[in-house]
């Protein structure tokens, strides 16, 4: 096992993103050590947004929505959250199609 650099105390959070920004955590922290954590209570933020989308495409979401027993709001928040994270936002042709058809 290496031996680890002492981790520095910080001021506010701003400083200490700002060092982890150009520092390598992997120095100061020993990740085989780590265990997993839950955080039952914290609360997901949501932002709303305004997203302009065709008439048509909004009614095939709700018909999709509705025989997949959910609101169409999730579903298109499902449609963009896979692609986002599988791909790092790399699209995929027909991915509506693919998906419900799972």
């Amino acid at each position: 096992m290496k031996k680890l650099k002492r981790l520095p105390h910080f001021e506010s959070e701003a400083e200490e993103r700002k060092f982890w920004q150009t520092h390598d955590s992997t120095q100061y922290i020993d990740y085989s050590t780590a265990k997993r954590a839950s955080f039952p209570n914290l609360k997901l933020t949501s932002k709303p947004i305004t997203v302009r989308l065709p008439e048509g495409m909004i009614e095939r979401l709700k018909i999709r929505a509705h025989k997949m027993d959910i609101p169409y709001q999730a579903l298109i928040k499902k449609y963009l959250w896979c692609p986002a994270t599988q791909h790092r936002g790399v699209a995929r042709l027909n991915y509506f199609d693919r998906l419900s058809k799972r």
